[in-house]
């Protein structure tokens, strides 16, 4: 699995100066290796072991362990020149989040190699995820929804840094808690890569600020809409619990999601056409009103995280989740309700569960969660 070659053709030419895609692509090439590795990570999550190591590891070493010193060596190497690189851990945490306790020493490790070798003192370090935990049964929680879309960032620069322009470091402190994006962190390496220190820089698409450099303050009312943040994926309001069952507008967006979810994939006659199996939770979203305090000015007030642009109309928002058959798939989106012009659903619809093959008659990286082919076996999980 790997960031531009998931259901993608790669680079056609070389993308970087070294490369280990062609390192695990060979550890990988016998026959169902993989497949066997999947039961074993399996069973090897609910405390079975069937193997003398772990499925996670490369002959004596775990896998991540030797992507780290993959990454120590090309830091090393280079120390002395200008330098970039991106390494980015899946397996270890992609399908059961509890592994990842086994990297914590060897992250740990790696930061005080890190700071105590002296590459701190040149190096702009970041760390960070692209998404909380998003198919385990905590993704179906209130609490995994918000962890879903709050991904961990941290960034850390030398001292050096700090001392030339302190901005900076008051900067990154201020945006700790300011509503940011991965356009936000692009636009801070393009800073890096440039050097624009002392003049920290924005993006812009159809006019509007699309990334902010963190080297600068992000603004305090921020709002998802301003920082491009799809609706589904705006961490920003608060809601509550509604009684599904008896509602007739929840059961009119749930049978809307799955009209959508439909007509997604109705040009591929691979797919077979989803009925509505349950209504699995269903959330009112109340006034996104937050209580802040501004040290700067020392006012206190409400500041109103808003959505979009508001609408005319008399509306109302619900996050509903849904499951459908046949598969099991179970699917969050967030929908808006007009009091005059019908359902609208605001960003897309998230699939929160593993599919496994039930796609597998399909190449479309983007439609593969929402179909399940006809003739998937469901005893060996192939087509």
């Amino acid at each position: 699995m790997n960031t531009f070659s998931y259901y993608a053709r790669g680079f056609v030419e070389q993308p970087t100066n070294h490369y280990m895609r062609p390192f695990w692509i060979e550890r990988g090439n016998g026959e169902h290796h993989e497949t066997y590795d999947s039961v074993f990570r399996f069973l090897e999550n609910n405390n079975v072991n069937l193997k003398k190591g772990s499925s996670l590891c490369y002959k004596n070493k775990p896998r991540h362990q030797v992507q780290i010193d993959y990454l120590k060596q090309f830091i090393q190497t280079y120390k002395n020149q200008r330098r970039f690189a991106l390494s980015f851990l899946v397996e270890l945490s992609h399908e059961y989040q509890n592994f990842l306790t086994y990297g914590d020493n060897d992250f740990v490790d790696f930061l005080k190699w890190f700071k105590h070798s002296g590459h701190m003192n040149n190096s702009i370090l970041v760390f960070f995820s692209d998404h909380g935990s998003r198919i385990e049964k905590i993704r179906n929680t209130a609490v995994g929804r918000i962890e879903d879309r709050m991904p961990m960032l941290y960034m850390v620069i030398p001292p050096s840094l700090k001392a030339k322009y302190a901005h900076i470091d008051q900067a990154l402190r201020e945006n700790e808690n300011r509503v940011i994006t991965a356009h936000d962190v692009h636009q801070t390496l393009v800073d890096v890569l440039n050097q624009d220190y002392q003049k920290p820089t924005k993006s812009f698409f159809d006019n509007r600020a699309r990334g902010i450099s963190l080297f600068q303050e992000v603004p305090l009312g921020r709002s998802c809409a301003e920082a491009w943040i799809p609706e589904n994926y705006c961490p920003c309001y608060t809601s509550v619990p509604i009684n599904a069952p008896n509602n007739p507008v929840v059961q009119e967006i749930a049978l809307q999601m799955v009209s959508d979810l439909n007509s997604r994939v109705q040009h591929l006659p691979e797919c077979v056409e989803l009925k509505l199996s349950e209504i699995r939770d269903v959330r009112k979203v109340t006034q996104a009103l937050e209580y802040l305090h501004s040290e700067k000015s020392g006012l206190t007030g409400l500041s109103v995280f808003r959505f979009m642009q508001p609408e005319q109309e008399q509306t109302e928002r619900y996050e509903i989740s849904i499951e459908t058959l046949p598969g099991k798939g179970t699917f969050d989106a967030t929908y808006i309700v007009f009091s005059e012009s019908g359902i609208k659903r605001l960003g897309d619809i998230v699939r929160t569960n593993k599919y496994g093959n039930q796609s597998a008659c399909i190449t479309n990286r983007l439609l593969t969660p929402f179909c399940y082919c006809k003739y998937f076996d469901r005893t060996s999980g192939t087509k």
